[in-house]
């Protein structure tokens, strides 16, 4: 059974994710960053590599959502909790052997492609929405978008 720690399980992704998974198959590890009374979770500082290190000696895989969660999080903050804790995931990760780490990253990190005014996100209608390709060029609309564009690149750096 794979063992698989999930950061950020109280978030708006997180919970939707836990749905997908089978009881059966997977035995898994909720975090997030403070105690939930709906969310049966150990609480992690992403920010505290220690904590990162110790918390996560027990998994397979990681699923990596925590971080800021809003693209109006100003820049001092993406860069602490969304870049610095997903280095400190992983390099968790090396240093404990973990096989594999998800990073979830963001449509804001692609911008608004399909917005009539790029600057106004809601200048977009559902209607309008193509499918981002991979060899599209990131576009951040936030300090939050380039702090996932920095984590993508951290991904690959680990690779």
């Amino acid at each position: 059974m794979a063992r698989i720690g999930l950061t950020g399980a109280a978030g708006n992704v997180g919970r939707e994710l836990l749905g997908a998974f089978d009881d059966e198959e997977h035995d898994i590890v909720l975090f997030t960053h403070s105690e939930h009374e709906d969310v049966d979770s150990e609480t992690l500082d992403v920010t505290d590599p220690d904590e990162v290190r110790e918390k996560l000696d027990n998994v397979d895989t990681v699923i990596h959502l925590a971080g800021a969660s809003s693209p109006d999080t100003d820049w001092d903050t993406v860069v602490d909790l969304t870049v610095q804790g997903t280095k400190n995931v992983l390099d968790a990760a090396v240093e404990n052997g973990i096989d594999r780490v998800v990073f979830v990253s963001s449509n804001h990190a692609v911008g608004t492609y399909n917005a009539a005014d790029p600057t106004n996100p809601k200048s977009m209608t559902i209607g309008d929405a193509r499918t981002v390709d991979p060899d599209d060029p990131t576009r951040p609309d936030s300090f939050y978008g380039v702090s996932k564009i920095a984590c993508e690149g951290l991904a690959n750096y680990y690779l």
